[in-house]
């Protein structure tokens, strides 16, 4: 983000530059500041801070005669760069907030999709073991792990292997046994990922237990 933003920040000051002659200062700003909202809006606050600082420091060098460290800037100028400065934090500050919550939103849908998904192996009437295949079977597919298994309370746990996970399984506030999940070849599970599994588990041990009663 921080490279791209950058090469913006290079292409807006060519850009800047060739239409010198056909747009005045203020106009010729807005070049910059349309590469500050592009990086809040793709990127997020960082490169936009950094998109705003570097696009005034090109914006001086480039347009205030005579041009670079020398320039004889008066009160005025000062005033234009502060503010050319402050308006494009406070600019990039909104977008990349308005992106932060666009983010959250599709990670909260992607959760309820998620747990909805989980929850298909849960209807139906079956005895307890078809239920925990059924359970497993669902999470392999749909978290895409190596292996699921459900080790139920009296039973002979698995032993966990790396990077495992194991979720109990609760109804009532009584244990009933533990989710474990193997990692597939994407990787442990995201901290997303383990509080969809810890939802779903909740429903699981009910499932479970109204199966076996």
């Amino acid at each position: 983000g921080y490279l791209t933003t950058l090469l913006g920040i290079a292409f807006a000051a060519l850009v800047a530059n060739w239409l010198d002659d056909v747009l005045n200062t203020l106009n010729i700003s807005l070049i910059y500041l349309f590469v500050v909202l592009v990086a809040a809006t793709s990127y997020g606050y960082g490169p936009a801070i950094m998109a705003s600082v570097v696009g005034v420091f090109s914006f001086y060098v480039e347009f205030y005669p005579p041009y670079g460290f020398n320039s004889d800037l008066q009160l005025e100028d000062w005033f234009t760069l502060a503010f050319f400065l402050a308006f494009a934090i406070a600019t990039s500050r909104l977008a990349s907030a308005a992106r932060s919550r666009a983010v959250e939103a599709l990670a909260r849908e992607h959760g309820a999709q998620t747990l909805q998904r989980l929850a298909e192996a849960l209807h139906g009437g079956e005895e307890p073991t078809a239920l925990a295949a059924a359970i497993c079977t669902q999470v392999e597919a749909t978290l895409g792990v190596a292996r699921c298994a459900i080790d139920r309370e009296g039973e002979q746990a698995a032993t966990p292997g790396h990077n495992s996970v194991a979720v109990p399984l609760l109804s009532g506030g009584r244990m009933l046994g533990w989710l474990r999940i193997e990692p597939g070849p994407a990787g442990p599970l995201t901290e997303a990922d383990r509080l969809i599994l810890s939802a779903f588990a909740a429903q699981a041990g009910q499932a479970i237990e109204r199966a076996s009663l």
